[in-house]
């Protein structure tokens, strides 16, 4: 499952990497192989465009969840990703959330 989570981590849909990151932060230490790609999608994440429009939806653990959103962007989706990783990031390692914070 923690593969198919970071895959998600490129999807163009801010609203989906925001839930990969959460759903792969209720592993907790389970997920200690997602660290780097959560780190490298924090980093990211503020180069990326909000986004435009559209719906998206990721299944994880047995949950679908879905939304969808009107046509204008909006930067808050890019901070939700952001604050997802490093909630995530304190849940699998907080050594490497408090590194990371400090960046």
């Amino acid at each position: 499952m923690v593969p198919e989570l970071i895959k998600c981590f490129d999807d163009k849909e801010a609203f989906v990497r925001a839930e990969a990151a959460g759903a792969l932060g209720a592993f907790g230490k389970e997920a200690q192989s997602a660290v780097p790609a959560l780190l490298e999608l924090r980093r990211n994440e503020a180069l990326r465009p909000g986004p435009a429009s559209g719906k998206a939806a990721i299944m994880f653990t047995g949950f679908v969840v879905a939304s969808s959103w009107g046509a204008s962007p909006s930067p808050s989706f890019n901070a939700d990703v952001v604050g997802c990783s490093m909630e995530a990031l304190n849940q699998i390692d907080s050594a490497a959330a408090a590194k990371a914070d400090l960046k």
